[in-house]
C-alpha cells in the first residue's frame, strides 16, 4: 500500500445495533441512549456494591484507596496527551490511524516514565501522600497508567467508528472487576486496602484488554496498514492544540477533586479523606452516568455537522429536560441525603452524609455543564477553557486549602468549596452558550424551572411537616419529588413531539 491510499477498514454492525435501530432512530438520542446505558449498569454494580464495601472496609481503609485511584488519575490527561480526543475528527482513516499509533506511542512513552520515576523514588512516593501503609503498591500506578492510555485510545477510535455497544460493555466490566477482587477477599476473611487497590487494577485491565481486542477485531488489519511515521508527525503538528490547551485543561480539572482528597488526608486524617471519596462516589455517580454518555454522543455530533444549524436549540431543550426531570430528586436529597448516605453505607459513614448534602449542589449544576465541555474543543477555544478553569481552581482551591490549614473544620472548607463550585458553573454556562453562538435567552426555561421547582416542594415539605409524623415525612417528601418528576418529564415528552 503506497502513502497515498485510505486503508479499508469496516464500520460493522452487530445483532443488537441492527435491533436497536428498528426500536429508536439513528442519531444522537440513540447513541447517548446506549452509552448510557452501558454507563447505567455499571453504575448500578457500584451502588450495589458500595454498601457491602462500607461496611467491610474502614473509612481509613477507602481514603488510602481513594487517594492511591487519585494519584492516576491525576496523571490520565498526560498518557496520551489528549490526542485521543482528535481521534473521530479526520475525515479519511488513514490519519485517524496514524493519530491512534501517536496515542500509542505516547501512552508506551508515559508509564515508561513513571515507571522509572517509581524506581528512583521507591516507597517515598506515596510516603508524600501520607499513605506509608501502601508503599508497596507504587509498581502498580505504571501499569494503570498504561491501561488508561489503551483504555482513552479505544474509546476515542470506537467512538470514530460508531461501536457505542463496544463502548457501554467497557463501562460495565470496569466497575465489575473493581468491586468484584475486594469482594471476593473479604469472603474470604481478607479486607486488606491492597484488595481495594488490585480491585481498581483488576477493572482498568479487564476495560483496556475489552476495548483493544474488539478495536483490533474490527480494524486491526486497517490500522497496522494506514499508520505512518511521517503521517504521525504531521497530524501531532496539527493537533497541537490538544496538548498545549486541553492537556492543562484536563490536569487543572482532574487535580480539582483530587487534590482535596490529598488535602484532606494531609490536613485531617484518611478516615476524612474516605468519607470525602465515598460522599463523592454517591453524588457524583448520577453525574456522571448521564453526562458522560451526552458528552460523548455530542462530541461525534458537533465534530460531523459543526457548531452550526439547530444545535443550539437542541442543547437548550436538553437542558430544560435535565431541570424538569432532576430539580425535584435533587431538593429531596437535600433535605434528607445525610439520613439517606446513612441507610446506604451504614452508621459509621454518618460524616459522609454531610459531605454528600454540601456535594449535591454542585453536583446539580454539573449536570447543566460537564457535558458541554467539548464545546470548547470543536470552537477552537481550548485557551479561554483553560483559563477559566485555572481561575476557578484558584480560588476553589485556594479557599479549601487556606480554611483547612488554618484549623477549620473539614465540613466548612467543603461548603466554600461547592458555594464557588455552583457560582463558577452557572458563569461558565453562560459563557459557553456565547463561545458556541446559542441564544442566552434559551437558558430562561430551565432557570425558571430549576427555581419555580424547589419552592413548590419546599411549600408541600412545610405543610406535611405540619400534618405528618416525622418518620412519614421522608416518604410524603419523595413520593412528591418523584411524582413531579414524572409530571414535568411526560410534559417535556409531549412539547418535543409536537415541535417535531
Amino acid at each position: 500500500m503506497t502513502g497515498d491510499q485510505v486503508p479499508t477498514i469496516t464500520k460493522g454492525t452487530d445483532s443488537s445495533s441492527k435491533l436497536l435501530g428498528k426500536l429508536v432512530p439513528a442519531g444522537f438520542g440513540r447513541d447517548a441512549l446506549v452509552l448510557a446505558s452501558g454507563t447505567a449498569l455499571g453504575r448500578l454494580v457500584l451502588i450495589t456494591t458500595l454498601p457491602l464495601i462500607s461496611r467491610l472496609y474502614l473509612p481509613e481503609q477507602v481514603g488510602q484507596w481513594q487517594i492511591f485511584v487519585s494519584l492516576y488519575l491525576v496523571l490520565g490527561p498526560l498518557v496520551c496527551m489528549r490526542y485521543e480526543q482528535a481521534i473521530p475528527l479526520p475525515r479519511n482513516d488513514r490519519d485517524a490511524c496514524s493519530l491512534l499509533a501517536a496515542c500509542v506511542a505516547l501512552t508506551v512513552l508515559v508509564a515508561s516514565a513513571i515507571a522509572v520515576l517509581v524506581l528512583s523514588l521507591g516507597n517515598d512516593l506515596l510516603h508524600v501522600l501520607g499513605i506509608p501503609a501502601a508503599s508497596g503498591w507504587s509498581l502498580v500506578l505504571p501499569a494503570m497508567v498504561f491501561l488508561l492510555g489503551v483504555e482513552q485510545s479505544s474509546n476515542q477510535w470506537l467512538t470514530r467508528r460508531g461501536a457505542f455497544w463496544t463502548m457501554a460493555a467497557g463501562r460495565v466490566i470496569r466497575p465489575v472487576g473493581v468491586c468484584a477482587v475486594p469482594l471476593c477477599a473479604a469472603l474470604l476473611g481478607r479486607t486488606d486496602t491492597v484488595f481495594l487497590v488490585t480491585g481498581s487494577l483488576a477493572g482498568a485491565l479487564l476495560a483496556a484488554a475489552l476495548l483493544a481486542a474488539c478495536v483490533l477485531a474490527r480494524d486491526g488489519r486497517g490500522l497496522l496498514q494506514g499508520g505512518s511515521l511521517q503521517r504521525m508527525r504531521l497530524l501531532v503538528t496539527r493537533y497541537r492544540a490538544y496538548p498545549l490547551y486541553v492537556v492543562p485543561y484536563g490536569l487543572v480539572s482532574q487535580f480539582s477533586m483530587r487534590l482535596m482528597l490529598f488535602v484532606l488526608g494531609a490536613y485531617a486524617t484518611q478516615a476524612v479523606a474516605g468519607f470525602f471519596a465515598m460522599a463523592v462516589q454517591l453524588v457524583i455517580m448520577p453525574v456522571s452516568m448521564l453526562t458522560g454518555a451526552l458528552r460523548t454522543a455530542l462530541y461525534r455530533k458537533t465534530s460531523r455537522d459543526g457548531l452550526g444549524g439547530q444545535l443550539g436549540a437542541f442543547v437548550t431543550a436538553r437542558l430544560e429536560c435535565i431541570a424538569a426531570l432532576l430539580t425535584p430528586p435533587v431538593f429531596f436529597f437535600l433535605l434528607h441525603g445525610k439520613s439517606l448516605t446513612m441507610l446506604v453505607l451504614g452508621p459509621r459513614w454518618q460524616y459522609a452524609g454531610d459531605f454528600a448534602v454540601w456535594l449535591a449542589c454542585p453536583a446539580f449544576v454539573l449536570f447543566f455543564t460537564a457535558w458541554l465541555d467539548r464545546l470548547f474543543d470543536v470552537a477552537g477555544r481550548q485557551r479561554l477553557a483553560v483559563a477559566l478553569q485555572v481561575v476557578y481552581d484558584a480560588v476553589a482551591l485556594g479557599g479549601f486549602f487556606a480554611l483547612l490549614a488554618a484549623g477549620t473544620e473539614p465540613r466548612a472548607a467543603v461548603a466554600l468549596y461547592s458555594i464557588v463550585t455552583v457560582a463558577y458553573n452557572l458563569a461558565w454556562l453562560v459563557v459557553v452558550f456565547k463561545v458556541s453562538g446559542f441564544a442566552l435567552v434559551g437558558l430562561k426555561r430551565p432557570a425558571l424551572i430549576v427555581a419555580l421547582i424547589p419552592c413548590a416542594l419546599l411549600a408541600f415539605h412545610l405543610l406535611a411537616a405540619r400534618l405528618l409524623p416525622a418518620a412519614s415525612l421522608p416518604w410524603a417528601d419523595g413520593s412528591a419529588a418523584g411524582g413531579l418528576a414524572l409530571t414535568m418529564g411526560l410534559h417535556w415528552r409531549v412539547k418535543q413531539e409536537q415541535h417535531a
